[in-house]
């Protein structure tokens, strides 16, 4: 079986040559160089945002539970960010 193919984890740079852990170099390089991000903060935020509401709903019994900041609703729980 092959394992599906991820854009930060493997990535073509030139002809054969393959660099691994692509979003890793990617952080060193944003940190020593100033390369733009591939991921960045935003988006890893909302990303654990979403987890985090997951796990809320599912102890919640499934009920849905908008993400902060894309809806008019207002949570009446604290926010772990």
């Amino acid at each position: 079986m092959r394992r599906p193919s991820l854009p930060f984890a493997r990535e073509k740079v030139t002809g054969d040559v393959v660099v691994e852990n692509g979003f890793y170099h990617n952080i060193g390089n944003h940190l020593l160089m100033g390369e733009r991000l591939v991921v960045t903060p935003e988006q890893a935020r909302r990303t654990i945002g979403v987890i985090w509401l997951a796990e809320q709903s599912a102890m919640q019994g499934g009920v849905p539970l908008p993400l902060p900041g894309e809806d008019i609703y207002e949570p009446d729980y604290i926010l772990p960010w």
